[in-house]
C-alpha cells in the first residue's frame, strides 16, 4: 500500500520535474532569439561609434545614409522584439502541479489510499 503510494509520487514527481525541463528548454530558445536580436544591434554599429550601439548614437551627428541605416535597424529590432514577446511563456497559466506543496500528506498514513496494481 505505501509503496503504490510512493510510486505514485514518485511519478508525479517525474511529470512535474519533466513539465519543467520542457519549459527550461523553451525559455533557453527564447533566451537564443533575444541573444540574436542582441547580436544584430552590435552588429548595426558604425566605426566613429564603436562603443556605442546604433540606438546610443546621437542622432545630429549622423549622415543621411547612417540616419536611414538606424531607422532599418529600429524597424527590424521592433518587429523582432515584438514578436519575441508576443510568444511569452507564463509559467502560471500552466498549472503544473506543485508535487512539493502538501508534504505532510506523504508521511500519513490516513493520506495514503491502496492503490490496485
Amino acid at each position: 500500500m505505501v509503496d503504490a503510494h510512493q510510486r505514485m509520487r514518485m511519478d508525479q514527481n517525474v511529470e512535474y520535474l519533466n513539465q519543467l525541463v520542457d519549459l527550461l528548454d523553451a525559455e533557453k530558445n527564447r533566451g537564443k532569439t533575444l541573444s540574436r536580436i542582441a547580436r544584430a544591434t552590435r552588429e548595426g554599429r558604425s566605426h566613429a561609434h564603436w562603443e556605442l550601439g546604433w540606438w546610443e548614437q546621437p542622432l545630429d551627428e549622423l549622415s543621411l545614409h547612417e540616419l536611414k541605416k538606424v531607422a532599418l535597424s529600429m524597424e527590424a529590432f521592433y518587429r523582432d522584439l515584438r514578436n519575441c514577446l508576443n510568444h511569452p511563456i507564463d509559467v502560471a497559466s500552466l498549472s503544473l502541479p506543485n508535487p512539493m506543496a502538501d508534504l505532510t500528506a506523504i508521511d500519513d498514513p490516513a493520506n495514503v489510499k491502496e492503490v490496485q496494481d
